[in-house]
């Protein structure tokens, strides 16, 4: 399917892809989530436009991340009830590609990992406890869910308004350990915190 001239098919709206391997869109004019199809954009009935905060970032802007150059495709909002963070999906210059989780101006990047170990039972984990998974021995330190509450630009995998993800971060040996537990799939990923000066936007 070619990525280009392509209309939303609940406004008429223009959606241009920027990448071959987006399953989803946000049409940036009404809202709607579109499933990407080989036959073109297939709306799926749900729409949550993001209410506007301040934040640095935006779909489309450039800049670097601890020196690599980047840009931001897309984002989605995770509400957990007494807040949110939103995760902005990165691709770097070099093709590789990251969510950097922004939580009330904290910054931290993460890389998804395949899954290569069992999953424990999401009832089964206890904060505080240890688990292994993927060679790493995780100290578990958060465990919640929250609602997706909307999300703008593309996305590498199909997850849609008013879903809810539960989730357990941890830590191993220095690194920032997420996994998330959606309708879909469980996915893992692996990240660092970043100082304030390691993320650097154009035009800042």
């Amino acid at each position: 399917m070619s990525t280009e001239n392509l209309n939303c098919p609940s406004c008429g709206g223009s959606i241009n892809l920027k990448d071959r391997f987006s399953k989803l869109a946000i049409c940036e004019w009404c809202g709607t989530t579109l499933v990407v199809k080989d036959h073109g954009l297939d709306p799926t009935g749900k729409t949550a436009k993001l209410a506007d905060y301040p934040s640095r970032f935006s779909v489309g802007c450039r800049g670097t991340i601890t020196g690599k150059k980047f840009t931001a495709r897309g984002r989605l909002r995770y509400d957990y009830g007494d807040g949110f963070w939103d995760e902005w999906y990165i691709v770097f210059d070099d093709g590789k590609k990251g969510w950097l989780q922004e939580d009330e101006g904290e910054f931290a990047i993460y890389h998804k990992q395949k899954i290569k170990s069992e999953i424990p039972d999401f009832d089964s984990i206890r904060v505080g406890s240890r688990m292994n998974l993927n060679d790493y021995s995780i100290f578990v330190s958060e465990k919640g869910s929250a609602e997706i509450a909307g999300g703008e630009g593309e996305l590498l995998f199909e997850i849609y308004p008013g879903e809810t993800v539960k989730y357990f971060e941890g830590n191993a040996d220095g690194k920032l350990v997420s996994v998330e537990f959606s309708e879909n799939e469980i996915g893992m990923s692996i990240g660092e915190d970043l100082d304030f000066e390691e993320v650097v936007l154009e035009g800042e």
